[in-house]
């Protein structure tokens, strides 16, 4: 069992999961990618800009809206407590115009290897999967459940849940929300024994694709797999089919919408979400008992300091709520 999941594995993530360690918890970091750290590497043109040399009050300044969302994490992480951070793990930096911190060597790569090794010498297990929800129970966090390439659910019970999953591209689909649960899914090895010997329609653009339409077949499953553009879902108690693009319908019970990534509002039944982005307070509590979120999944800016800071601020507010539940 671990005491926190944390879902994503980019600079939000990683921070997350590496102050909770630090502070004694058993840590589960979960990044679908076969690495850490992807979106890093492009940070700064490559040379991931780090931080600013300057004042905590300086760089709220220079935001140009909604810095209120940089107070807490600037609280717990001020540009120079990232500094001395990744010295600390072995990163020489340098100070260029306008006082923006990079690494010396100008490589994105030494920041990235830098946090994947703190997290190993921390003992976090990280894992290469896909989130497909998290499980309450009596209204708190008690688990997180994946599926990919495992044709079974995979469950990771925990404490606590930090989302740190970036921003989601992916627009719902007419009638998905609506739905959720009453016949839509995002996980094959999941939800498919539900549906042995009825009619599913799968559609999406998951890298393992291929392999849910194939397990669901095997179960049984009568498989029609469509376009995700310009789906629609039908049904009102429950699923009753699809429209496509053309405005063909195909009579179903199931569908499976397979996507490379999940919006995290999707995840946990009540999560609330704003323009998109997840609702937090300033401890980065998300709403729900036992589930925070930090990083771009809360919103503008979309900054490496507010998701180093934030996933610093989620970290300690999670293991200060499980010493308050005993």
């Amino acid at each position: 069992m671990s005491d926190i999941v944390v879902v994503g594995g980019g600079a939000a993530g990683m921070m997350a999961a590496i102050a909770a360690a630090r502070l004694g918890a058993a840590v589960t970091l979960v990044e679908r990618n076969q690495k850490v750290g992807r979106k890093l590497y492009i940070t700064g043109k490559g040379r991931c800009n780090v931080t600013n040399h300057c004042s905590p009050e300086e760089v709220r300044a220079a935001v140009p809206r909604n810095a209120k969302f940089l107070y807490s994490a600037l609280e717990h992480t001020p540009p120079a407590w990232v500094e001395e951070f990744f010295r600390d793990l072995g990163v020489e930096l340098k100070v260029e115009r306008g006082n923006r911190v990079f690494p010396a060597s100008d490589k994105s790569a030494d920041i990235i290897d830098a946090l994947f090794f703190e997290l190993k010498r921390l003992h976090v297990t990280v894992v290469n999967d896909r989130v497909s929800q998290i499980c309450l129970r009596e209204g708190a966090v008690c688990a997180v459940e994946m599926g990919t390439e495992a044709r079974a659910i995979t469950g990771i019970p925990c404490k606590a849940v930090i989302l740190a999953t970036g921003v989601s591209r992916a627009a719902p689909l007419k009638g998905e929300a609506e739905l959720l649960g009453r016949g839509v899914s995002y996980c094959a090895p999941c939800d498919g024994m539900f549906y042995r010997g009825r009619r599913v329609v799968c559609a999406g653009d998951a890298p393992n694709f291929d392999e849910e339409v194939e397990f669901l077949r095997s179960i049984g499953c009568q498989v029609e797999v469509k376009r995700l553009a310009g789906l629609s879902i039908l049904g009102e108690e429950g699923v009753s089919g699809v429209r496509d693009a053309k405005g063909e319908e195909t009579p179903c019970d199931g569908v499976f919408l397979l996507r490379s990534s999940i919006a995290p509002a999707r995840l946990a039944p009540g999560l609330e979400t704003e323009g998109g982005y997840i609702k937090v307070d300033g401890r980065m509590a998300a709403g729900l008992p036992g589930v925070y979120a930090a990083g771009d999944c809360t919103g503008q800016p979309l900054q490496l300091a507010k998701a180093v800071g934030q996933g610093q601020t989620a970290a300690h507010s999670a293991i200060e709520d499980m010493g308050r539940e005993g």
